[in-house]
């Protein structure tokens, strides 16, 4: 699914990953709000990892650097939400990957 608008990189200045594409600053402070079909893909996905975690009874996922992303995906895809309901999210989801 393309998103409508794709300028949400960085604040005050671009940054880049090592193949020269922008990149999201990652401490949640973008240089304009996320439109609103980002916002609704990011919870979506957000959504189906937490019911994914609530759900499982061992870890749902075999290695560990699918562990460390999958947990960096909300962790970070958090920020795109509005504040209260992005920590909500993060700590249900901190939670249940503290029980498995």
């Amino acid at each position: 699914k393309k998103l409508a608008n794709r300028d949400w990189t960085t604040t005050s200045q671009a940054r880049h990953d090592g193949l020269h594409r922008p990149c999201v600053h990652r401490s949640g402070y973008f240089a304009a709000a996320p439109n609103a079909e980002f916002v609704v893909i990011v919870r979506a996905r957000l959504q189906a990892s937490l019911a994914l975690v609530k759900a499982a009874k061992v870890m749902p996922w075999n290695d560990m650097p699918t562990i460390i992303r999958e947990d960096n995906s909300v962790r970070f895809g958090k920020d795109v939400l509005p504040p209260a309901e992005g920590a909500a999210l993060w700590a249900e989801f901190n939670v249940e990957m503290d029980r498995l």
